[in-house]
């Protein structure tokens, strides 16, 4: 059975880091991430299938997050989580993003999170590319728990300021004119984000598998590709399941 709170890494796990874009932003991708990632499924579901009505049901406390643009239901994960995850992960944190550091890796947030919004009720911000904060010290983790054409992610450039990274100088450039041009451009709202769009190009993109790890700087420009042909529903065992996590990188 999966301890939620004691993850273990798979000892056959692939680990790559890239540069990605004008700006050379590392992103790690690890594949074959953990050694029991069925049972983290398990663990977002109350109960399995039920026969008699054919339908799937949640943890109970899965749920809608205010003040999130996230598009779905969170639940969050026992502290220790990622604690352990990153006690393990760390010397390959280290080679793809310390560059010679001496670096600690503190959890801040980690969440299973299912998308469940249909394209149409989605908010404007819900359409574009974001970044999770200004901080230069900062990770992302992603892990995909499904399976088909559910989406990965994507890295984009904003295309009028040449943008990759919002660092905090940059916002208050880039936030005006972003509000702008999506005002200007609204056929590119309601609906999720694609490989690019009239406002941004792509500078990577990765692939969802199941068990596949992606990390990134936090203050990247980035999406969840959805497939805008799927009517995404709250189910743990079909629908687009990840684990997420926010990386505190402490210099010591």
């Amino acid at each position: 059975m999966f301890d939620s709170a004691a993850p273990v890494l798979n000892a056959s796990l692939r680990a790559k880091c890239t540069a990605v874009g004008r700006e050379l932003t590392p992103v790690m991708v690890i594949d074959d991430c953990l050694a029991d990632p069925g049972s983290l499924v398990e663990f977002a579901a109350l109960t399995k299938r039920n026969v008699e009505h054919q339908i799937e049901t949640l943890h109970p406390v899965f749920k809608k997050e205010s003040g999130s643009f996230y598009p779905g239901r969170r639940c969050p994960l026992p502290e220790s989580f990622g604690l352990v995850l990153l006690q393990q992960l760390a010397p390959l944190l280290c080679n793809g993003f310390a560059r010679g550091r001496d670096v600690q890796f503190e959890p801040l947030v980690a969440n299973l999170s299912l998308a469940d919004v249909k394209r149409e009720h989605l908010r404007p911000i819900q359409s574009l590319p974001h970044f999770d904060d200004v901080r230069s010290d900062q990770l992302a983790l992603v892990l995909y728990l499904f399976n088909g054409d559910l989406g990965g992610t994507g890295f984009y450039r904003h295309i009028s300021t040449g943008f990759e990274r919002i660092t905090r100088p940059r916002l208050a450039e880039y936030a005006p004119k972003l509000k702008a041009e999506a005002m200007a451009h609204r056929e590119i709202l309601g609906r999720y984000m694609g490989r690019e769009n009239a406002l941004f190009a792509p500078t990577n993109y990765v692939e969802p598998a199941f068990n596949r790890a992606v990390i990134y700087p936090s203050n990247c420009l980035h999406s969840g590709v959805l497939n805008n042909a799927v009517d995404y529903s709250l189910c743990a065992n079909g629908g687009r399941l990840t684990a997420n996590m926010l990386i505190l990188c402490n210099e010591v």
